[in-house]
C-alpha cells in the first residue's frame, strides 16, 4: 500500500513539474471536428496543464485549468447538408468552394476580435500551440510569435497537403488519396486517377489557400513573420485520427501519431426513456442517425416514406435521430429523438445495426463497439470510410439518391440475419481496440513529450526540407542518365572508329590484290 502511495506521489510530482501553458486554436465551425479534440484538451487540463482553447464550442461545465475563448460568429452558419438537395443535384463543386471561402473569412475574423488580440499582445507566454491541419494554416504563425513548439491535430486521416510538411510518404502507386476513395490494390486506371487527385489537391491548397494564409498571417502577426510554408514544416508533431486496423496501412515517420478513438469518453448513463426503449427491445434495435451535419428531417417525403415502410416490416425496434423530434405517422416500432448520445447508444448490447452516413467519428464508434453498419455516404471521406467497412465485410453500402423501400429492406435483412457481418465486426473491433495504451493517453503522452523536449524536431525526417527534385532523386537520376548517355556516345564513337579502321583496311587489301 505504501509503495502504491509513493508511486502516486511521484507521478503527481512529475506532473506538477512538467505541467505547461497550452494554447489550442481550433475555430472551425464543424462540431464533429472539435468534439474529436475536446477530450484530449480536457485530459491535459485534468493532468494539471493550463489549457486555453480558442473555439466556437465553449464548455457547458467549468473545468479547472481549461479556459475558453469563445469565437462564435453570428455571420457564419454551421455546415448543414440538405438531403432533398443532395438527392436531386448531389454535392456541387461550386458549393464546396463557397464553403471554403466562408471558412477562410471566418478564420480571419478571429484575428480581428479584441479578446484574441489581447491574447496575442498580452503579457502571457505559452509552452505549446495546437492547431488543426484542415483548410487553413493562418494560425500557425502564432506558435512563432510565442516561440512555442507547434503540434498539428486532424479529425480525419492525413490530408494530401499535410504529407510533405511532415515527411509522410504518399506514393500514389499504392497509397490512396483522401479524394480518390476505394480499397485494395489499384489498377493502372486507378493509379492514373489517384495520381491526379493527389496532385490537384496539393496544387489547389498551395496556390489558393496557402497564398491567402500568407497574406493574413503577415497582416495580423507582423511582416517579419516567416512564410507559412516554412512555419508548417517546423511543426513538431501530427496527431491523426486514423488507425492501421481501420484505415489503409501506410508508412508514417515518428512525428506522426495515430490516435483514432481518442474522442471515446467514459460512457455516461443514457436518458431514461432511451435506456428503457433499448432494454425492452428483445429482438434488438436498429439505430439510424446521419450525424450533426446531415439533417435527416430534410429528406423528401418520398424518401421518408420509404424508410418508414421498410422499418415497419421489422420485428426489431428502430431508434431514429429525427431533428424535428416527433413524427406523427411513424411506425409503432420506431422511436424518434432530436438528439441522443451516440457512443452510449452504440455500446448498448441490444443495438444490432447502425444506419449512418459514414462520418469518421461515427464509424470509429461503430467499429469500437463491434456494430455492423448500413452506410449511406453523402460527402467527403464518408465514401472511403464505408467502402473500407464493406471491404472488411462489416457493412452494406447504399446510395441515398437510389434508396427505396426494397433496397433498404434488402440491406437490413442482410446485416440483421447474415451472421458474417456481426462476426467480422467483432474481429475488426478486437483489432481496433488492441493497443498498448488507450488512444487518449497516447495523445497526451506525445503532447507532453513535445513540451518536455521543447519541441520534437528530432522526430522529423530530413526530407521535409528537401526541394522536390532532390526528394524524388531527379538530380541523381539526371546525372545517371547523363552518365549513361556519355558512355553510350563514346562507346558508339569507339565502335564506329574500330569498324571504320577494319573496313578501310579490308578495302586496301582488296585494291592491292
Amino acid at each position: 500500500m505504501r509503495s502504491q502511495v509513493f508511486v502516486l506521489c511521484v507521478c503527481v510530482g512529475l506532473c506538477v513539474v512538467e505541467c505547461g501553458n497550452i494554447l489550442a486554436i481550433l475555430p472551425f465551425i464543424g462540431k464533429s471536428h472539435f468534439f474529436s479534440y475536446e477530450p484530449i484538451l480536457a485530459a491535459l487540463a485534468r493532468r494539471g496543464h493550463d489549457v486555453t482553447v480558442v473555439s466556437k464550442f465553449p464548455r457547458t461545465s467549468p473545468l479547472k485549468g481549461y479556459t475558453d475563448i469563445d469565437v462564435r460568429n453570428p455571420e457564419t452558419t454551421e455546415v448543414k447538408i440538405n438531403l432533398t438537395k443532395i438527392e436531386i443535384f448531389g454535392i456541387l463543386g461550386e458549393e464546396v468552394m463557397e464553403k471554403i471561402e466562408e471558412f477562410l473569412i471566418d478564420f480571419e475574423s478571429v484575428f480581428k476580435r479584441d479578446d484574441f488580440q489581447r491574447l496575442l499582445h498580452g503579457n502571457v507566454s505559452f509552452d505549446l500551440v495546437i492547431t488543426e491541419v484542415f483548410v487553413s494554416d493562418m494560425f500557425n504563425g502564432v506558435a512563432y510569435k510565442f516561440n512555442a513548439p507547434l503540434v498539428g491535430i486532424i479529425s480525419s486521416t492525413v490530408l494530401p497537403w499535410a504529407n510533405d510538411r511532415f515527411g509522410i510518404p504518399d506514393n500514389p502507386s499504392y497509397i490512396r488519396s483522401t479524394f480518390y476513395p476505394g480499397v485494395g490494390e489499384m489498377t493502372f486506371y486507378d493509379r492514373i486517377l489517384n495520381t491526379f487527385a493527389l496532385m490537384i489537391s496539393k496544387v489547389f491548397y498551395d496556390y489558393y489557400i496557402s497564398s491567402r494564409d500568407e497574406v493574413i498571417s503577415k497582416r495580423y502577426l507582423g511582416s517579419d513573420t516567416p512564410p507559412v510554408k516554412d512555419i508548417v514544416k517546423n511543426t513538431s508533431l501530427l496527431l491523426t485520427n486514423s488507425h492501421f486496423s481501420l484505415n489503409q496501412a501506410r508508412p508514417f515517420p515518428p512525428n506522426v501519431i495515430e490516435i483514432s478513438g481518442a474522442h471515446l469518453k467514459q460512457l455516461k448513463p443514457l436518458p431514461q426513456d432511451i435506456q428503457n426503449f433499448l432494454d425492452e427491445s428483445k429482438d434488438g434495435v436498429v439505430y439510424f442517425s446521419l450525424g450533426t451535419v446531415v439533417d435527416t428531417s430534410s429528406m423528401s417525403e418520398l424518401k421518408r416514406r420509404a424508410f418508414c415502410d421498410s422499418f415497419a416490416k421489422l420485428k426489431q425496434r428502430v431508434l431514429w435521430k429525427w431533428e424535428l423530434g416527433d413524427m406523427p405517422d411513424k411506425p409503432a416500432n420506431v422511436k424518434t429523438v432530436k438528439w441522443m448520445p451516440q457512443a452510449e447508444v452504440l455500446a448498448h448490447p441490444n443495438v444490432r445495426v447502425f444506419i449512418g452516413h459514414g462520418g469518421l467519428l461515427g464509424t470509429i464508434e461503430s467499429v469500437s463497439n463491434g456494430v455492423p453498419m448500413i452506410g449511406i455516404p453523402v460527402f467527403g471521406d464518408q465514401h472511403q470510410n464505408i467502402e473500407t467497412l464493406v471491404n472488411f465485410g462489416t457493412a452494406v453500402a447504399l446510395d441515398f439518391a437510389k434508396i427505396d423501400e426494397y433496397s433498404l429492406t434488402k440491406a437490413l435483412n442482410a446485416v440483421l440475419f447474415d451472421s458474417k457481418y456481426k462476426t467480422n465486426a467483432k474481429l475488426l473491433s478486437d483489432r481496433f481496440n488492441d493497443r498498448p495504451l488507450p488512444p487518449i493517453d497516447t495523445a497526451t503522452f506525445w503532447i507532453e513529450y513535445v513540451m518536455r523536449h521543447r519541441g520534437a524536431h528530432h522526430l522529423r525526417p530530413s526530407g521535409v526540407h528537401l526541394p522536390w527534385y532532390q526528394y524524388f532523386l531527379l538530380d541523381v537520376i539526371l546525372l545517371l542518365l547523363l552518365f549513361v548517355i556519355v558512355v553510350v556516345y563514346f562507346t558508339s564513337l569507339f565502335v564506329k572508329r574500330i569498324y571504320k579502321l577494319i573496313f578501310t583496311k579490308d578495302k586496301i587489301k582488296l585494291k592491292t590484290k
